[in-house]
């Protein structure tokens, strides 16, 4: 079932019915002889048809939208973040894929010199950006991003 949004798929749909009711007046008075069929007038229902036509589709594509959405968000609250990882001491290997070695995280504005470009390359450091808190990991995964934090450290402070 689509998802109705009724702030953006209401006013869509009823400048729809508007303008082709508006149309489709026009075109009675001029079927039964009220409105004489000339240029201007013709123009006018074909303007009015096409506006009650493009609000329609507006509304549908509105609909299609705030559908997506919705499932997206969906989607996104299902996946579960995956287990808090902590050890006691520097790994030697990753505990939830093997990958070794296991980088430190360093944090901070860290200056790239050629010793720290090489411990980056080998895997040995990662950077951890300039934002620190209490709860950062102290150690990172470089295979697949396992955040390894020091057993008992700030979340439980």
């Amino acid at each position: 079932m689509r998802n109705l949004n009724f702030w953006f798929d209401l006013p869509s749909a009823l400048m729809g019915t508007f303008f082709l009711a508006s149309g489709a007046v026009f075109a009675w008075k001029t079927a039964i002889g009220e409105e004489p069929l000339n240029a201007s007038t013709a123009v006018m229902i074909g303007f009015f048809l096409l506006l009650g036509a493009a609000g329609f589709w507006m509304s549908a594509k509105l609909g299609e939208t705030q559908s997506k959405r919705h499932a997206r968000g969906k989607r996104q609250a299902a996946q579960v973040e995956p287990p808090r990882v902590e050890l006691a001491e520097h790994p030697s290997h990753c505990p939830r894929c093997g990958h070794t070695p296991v980088a430190e995280i360093v944090f901070g504005l860290i200056a790239i010199t050629p010793e720290i470009r090489q411990d980056l390359d080998a895997g040995k450091l990662a950077l951890g950006g300039c934002d620190v808190s209490r709860d950062d990991p102290e150690w990172k995964c470089t295979a697949c991003g396992c955040e390894i934090h020091r057993a008992g450290a700030a979340s439980h402070r």
